[in-house]
């Protein structure tokens, strides 16, 4: 019988943004990375804003259960970000979806058009790749996965 290690994902999209938030925050190491309004406002296809240490980043974070996360999903995105002319050179997907290789590579050939037209590149972290990211920074994962490893099991109540 084997072992599944897979993370639990954030229980609602609200948790799942700001555990990204937290997560990018740390991981670029970008005390300016902030999130772009909040819940029923108008974000142009991105959620939060930061910098890699080489290029200005907006990441959208879509937190998808039950829902396909599609080539739509990333192109609708992008027109939303390019309207809003945000001054960005890459977006970041981060989903809750796991990663399907057609689609990589969809959204890989749509990013290298995008370059050589001087757009800004695109690029996806699935679910896997995030849950990578999470376990070089546990203090993520304790904070907003549950069950995570060195996480509180119980919450007391008076």
């Amino acid at each position: 019988m084997g072992v599944n290690n897979e993370l639990t994902r954030p229980e609602t999209e609200e948790k799942f943004e700001a555990m990204c938030h937290a997560l990018y925050r740390r991981m670029w190491n970008d005390t300016g990375c902030v999130r772009m309004g909040g819940s029923g406002q108008s974000q142009f296809g991105v959620d939060i804003l930061g910098h890699d240490g080489k290029k200005s980043v907006g990441v959208q974070c879509k937190h998808y259960n039950k829902k396909a996360f599609t080539l739509s999903t990333v192109t609708d995105d992008i027109e939303k970000a390019e309207q809003a002319k945000l001054d960005i050179e890459h977006l970041l997907f981060a989903t809750t979806a796991p990663s399907k290789s057609t689609l990589v590579k969809e959204i890989h050939e749509l990013s290298a058009r995008r370059r050589k037209d001087g757009k800004f590149t695109v690029s996806v972290d699935f679910w896997g790749d995030l849950s990578g990211h999470i376990q070089l920074y546990p203090e993520i994962g304790r904070a907003y996965i549950p069950g995570f490893p060195g996480s509180t099991l119980l919450e007391i109540k008076e």
